[in-house]
């Protein structure tokens, strides 16, 4: 177990150190670099936003590699898709947006999808226990 979180960890390192070096190398070759410096200098605050995100997007990455490690893909959309859900429901009453006949039924599929995928899980462990 311990070899596959460190290899987990590994990877996302590799993968965050080649999307740096791309995107490093996109600004380059686009000439944005000197632009983006140019920002930087004149908004000296944005840069602490970018640290604050930076740090606030790898603690959530961590949080999402530890549940689905921990209880499963299942319980990790099931998660996502209720947070989504509160999201949806709190933007329509904050912002009095509207949801269309669409929205409803899709919303209902989803989760009607998941919820059996839920009951398939839990009635394979019942079986496995007995």
């Amino acid at each position: 177990m311990l070899l596959v979180s460190f290899y987990l960890s590994v990877l996302t390192y590799f993968t965050l150190c080649v999307y740096s070096i791309t995107k490093f190398s996109a600004l380059l070759l686009s000439g944005e670099l000197t632009t983006v410096i140019e920002f930087i200098s004149i908004n000296p605050t944005v840069l602490w936003y970018n640290v604050v995100t930076a740090v606030t997007s790898t603690t959530g990455q961590f949080a999402i590699f530890y549940t689905i490690k921990r209880f499963g893909p299942i319980t990790f959309t099931i998660i996502m898709t209720t947070r989504q859900l509160f999201s949806i429901v709190l933007s329509n009453y904050v912002f009095n947006h509207k949801m269309s006949i669409q929205s409803y039924i899709g919303s209902t599929i989803v989760f009607s999808v998941i919820g059996y995928c839920l009951h398939i899980k839990m009635k394979e462990k019942r079986t496995a226990l007995k």
